[in-house]
């Protein structure tokens, strides 16, 4: 269960709103980059994203750690240091942030990229469909709400709406 030190919360049964409670702001997924990409310590993460201010960078760390993402470890105990490593499940948001990679760099033009470690080829984003073992483009993907915890059988479009308090 991910725990949420942040006060703000959309307080929405959505898995969007819930991933938003923990990555909706504008430095916690930099963060992320930053530790995918090797920085482990503080002051490297801090160097990196230039204009994050020091209480602010602790405050997403502690959000990461408390969502149990990331894990922190001493490293030097006289000034008291520590590194900074993303854990198993923070290490799968690798693939979130391919996605915006992948989307940035189609709309923004940027030189950063996803590249396959065998081959050197640049990868792309797809959905995949394990039912019919095929790719699926982006249109033929439907947001449906599942319904007591089981997944439905097939597509099928539903407007995803908030429930009511």
């Amino acid at each position: 269960m991910i725990v949420n030190i942040m006060v703000r919360t959309y307080g929405q049964n959505c898995p969007v709103a819930k991933s938003l409670d923990i990555f909706g702001d504008r430095w916690t997924l930099l963060v992320v980059r930053e530790l995918l990409i090797g920085k482990t310590k503080y002051q490297e993460i801090m160097d990196a994203l230039g204009g994050i201010s020091p209480n602010l960078l602790s405050s997403r760390l502690k959000t990461l750690e408390a969502a149990k993402l990331v894990k922190r470890k001493t490293y030097e105990e006289h000034p008291r240091r520590m590194e900074y490593r993303l854990t198993k499940e923070g290490e799968s948001l690798k693939f979130l942030l391919g996605v915006f990679i992948h989307w940035g760099g189609r709309h923004f033009g940027h030189e950063m990229s996803l590249v396959h470690e065998k081959c050197g080829g640049d990868l792309e984003i797809r959905y995949h469909c394990p039912a019919c073992d095929g790719a699926v483009d982006n249109e033929e993907v439907n947001i449906l709400r599942k319904t007591h915890g089981k997944a439905p059988r097939r597509w099928v479009f539903k407007e995803y709406a908030p429930k009511k308090k």
